[in-house]
């Protein structure tokens, strides 16, 4: 658990700039699908509302709680994971 002030700006570095993107592009990659997929419903609503707040919280987590450039133990797995 952070100890940082949620209520904080907290600003990304680089690299977690990085792993936002990443987080970012799959969104809208499952948004794209999930709207192909038929009729808007609200089923379809709920799941991209989840989908936002899912995105939300994973931007949130990559600042407060993943290393920055530079500490020891950074591994870079968004351009793994994107490629």
């Amino acid at each position: 658990m952070s100890l940082k002030n949620p209520f904080e700006y907290q600003k990304p570095d680089e690299l977690q700039i990085s792993r936002i993107e990443t987080i970012r592009e799959g969104c809208d990659d499952l948004m794209n699908e999930l709207k192909r997929m038929g009729p808007a419903t609200a089923m379809q609503t709920l799941a991209l509302r989840k989908l936002e707040e899912f995105s939300m919280w994973a931007n949130k987590y990559i600042v407060f709680d993943t290393p920055k450039a530079g500490d020891n133990e950074v591994q870079d797995t968004a351009k793994t994971i994107r490629e």
